[in-house]
């Protein structure tokens, strides 16, 4: 389990307490051990974006090319499990698939010589579907729009046999609208 420390005295607490019980002083994180890394020989990870219950995902630096792509990696404790690294990469090669421009693009797939299984996505800036629910109502309009985006990338994935297993407002991204 993931555990912050005290910067004040050095003493490490679980994630759900946020001060010092004994100096009150704000509990911190300790560094992410993947930023700063390269990957593959050639993504950079410089930061991560979100973590879910089964995965992290980074914005890495593509080096030879230069451009930004996204990262995800199969939580540790997963990719122990042979039964979850081949479910996963089995989602890299089915989710490759599918080209739609409402379904992200996934570019690599791999695993790295420490066991790190990860996939190599295109990296969009945009905003979760939740966080935009969370800020109040959508208007009929947007919903609809995006209800519509949603259905059209589902229906082209499934024409291929591919089934999201895992559908809900924080695995959705609202781009910036042009």
């Amino acid at each position: 389990m993931s555990q912050r420390h005290c910067p004040k005295c050095g003493e490490r607490f679980r994630v759900n307490v946020r001060t010092c019980p004994f100096d009150q002083t704000p509990l911190v994180e300790p560094p992410d051990p993947l930023i700063g890394r390269t990957i593959a020989g050639r993504y950079l990870i410089q930061e991560r974006l979100g973590r879910g219950g089964m995965s992290n995902v980074y914005r890495a630096r593509h080096q030879v090319i230069g451009r930004d792509v996204a990262l995800k990696f199969l939580s540790p404790e997963f990719a122990q499990r042979e039964r979850s690294r081949a479910r996963f990469l089995r989602e890299a090669r089915a989710t490759n698939q599918v080209k739609h421009e409402h379904i992200v693009q996934i570019t690599d797939f791999g695993e790295t010589e420490d066991k790190l299984v990860y996939m190599v996505m295109q990296y969009l800036q945009g905003q979760a579907l939740a966080e935009a629910i969370a800020q109040g109502p959508l208007s009929v309009a947007r919903a609809l729009r995006i209800a519509l985006q949603v259905a059209q990338g589902l229906a082209q994935a499934h024409e291929l046999a591919v089934v999201h297993r895992d559908i809900k407002p924080h695995n959705m991204l609202i781009l910036p609208e042009t």
